[in-house]
Formats: structure tokens, C-alpha cells, sequence
């Protein structure tokens, strides 16, 4: 795969419905960042060999967290993960990571921020995390 610009990286979420997606992109955004992980279930025993960590093969919860800051621009989408930050409502969300694929599932907002030097723009950061299963579609 080529390089490509971090700027292609794309937060969306679905103004639309869920067979029908409308989707309006996070706009004012200037870096991104996703993270897929699964946490880990330790079974060690006192028997192991060495007493070496034994894990659960499968096991553990898989997460997707996914954040991004930049100018404010007062944009429908921020106002909406704003929104959805202060009543715990969940945005159908897509993440497509250029030349590699897009991620489409509920996201819980878990942060969204202000903030503002005297002599600069007006920035905001947010947060999301997988409220489910995310499904993948490679491109």
C-alpha cells in the first residue's frame, strides 16, 4: 500500500437511518487516531510451567476507541457528538482508514472538550468508544 495523507482518515456519523445512511463527516478535524484492542483474561495457575502467564485464547472484551481533535467550527456533526456527550445516546458511526477499509458501528461519545488560548482558535477534541460489535469492510 502507498502512503497516504492522515487527512483522508474520515470520522462520520449517520444523520440518516440505519438502511439509509446519510453520512455528514466531522468536519474542523486535524489529527484522528483509532485504536483495536481486546483485553486480555489471565488463567495462571500456580501449576503453570515456569509460571509462565497462561491466556485464554478468544478471550476478553474487543474495544474500538477512536478520537480526534482540531478547530472548532460549530458544525452539525460536532454539535452532535457534543450532544450525544452530555445525553449518553450512542452515534452510528464510520471510521475509513484510506487504502485499508471503514469501520461502521454505534459509538458512545466519552468525551468531548473545549478549549481556547486568548491569542488562538477555538479547538474541541472528542472521544468515542464501540458500543458493540463494529463490522469492517475492507476496501
Amino acid at each position: 500500500m502507498a502512503a497516504t495523507r492522515g487527512a483522508n482518515m474520515l470520522l462520520k456519523y449517520n444523520t440518516g437511518t440505519f438502511a439509509t445512511p446519510v453520512w455528514t463527516t466531522m468536519g474542523g478535524l486535524r489529527s484522528r487516531r483509532m485504536r483495536v484492542g481486546r483485553s486480555i483474561i489471565d488463567v495462571t495457575t500456580a501449576d503453570a510451567p515456569n509460571l509462565e502467564r497462561m491466556l485464554l485464547p478468544g478471550g476478553g472484551v474487543a474495544q474500538i476507541s477512536v478520537s480526534g481533535d482540531g478547530v472548532f467550527e460549530d458544525t452539525a456533526a460536532q454539535a452532535a457528538a457534543e450532544a450525544a456527550a452530555r445525553s449518553g445516546a450512542f452515534l452510528d458511526m464510520q471510521i475509513t482508514i484510506p487504502g485499508y477499509g471503514t469501520y461502521r458501528g454505534d459509538f458512545a461519545v466519552t468525551d468531548f472538550e473545549f478549549a481556547g488560548d486568548f491569542d488562538k482558535e477555538l479547538t474541541f477534541s472528542c472521544s468515542f468508544e464501540s458500543a458493540g460489535q463494529a463490522a469492517f469492510a475492507a476496501l
